[in-house]
């Protein structure tokens, strides 16, 4: 429930159910491409109750050196496409430009 915590307990369940491992290769993979360096416009959404990245976590990503990021919070869990996602379209949607 980690990932789906503002979601009722049967719900979260069945999204929980869904989820498969990611490969130590992927978990370690080095990128090469960072997308948040101010080539364009980056957003990131931060969730209040999201167990898998807290908010200080997530604040470190957004603080660290050469990250252009735009922060937008959320009363959500991890997944606020799901728990809340009229909330988080309106988010995207005023990202977009109100699109």
């Amino acid at each position: 429930m980690t990932l789906f915590n503002a979601l009722p307990t049967d719900q979260a369940s069945k999204w929980e159910a869904k989820l498969a491992p990611s490969s130590f290769k992927a978990l370690n993979a080095t990128a090469k491409y960072i997308p948040y360096t101010g080539k364009f416009r980056s957003l990131y959404v931060v969730g209040e109750r999201d167990f898998a990245v807290p908010p200080a976590f997530a604040q470190s990503y957004i603080d660290q050196p050469g990250a252009k990021f735009e922060k937008a919070t959320i009363n959500s869990d991890h997944m606020p496409m799901l728990s809340k996602p009229d909330d988080f379209v309106r988010i995207v949607r005023e990202f977009a430009g109100g699109c």
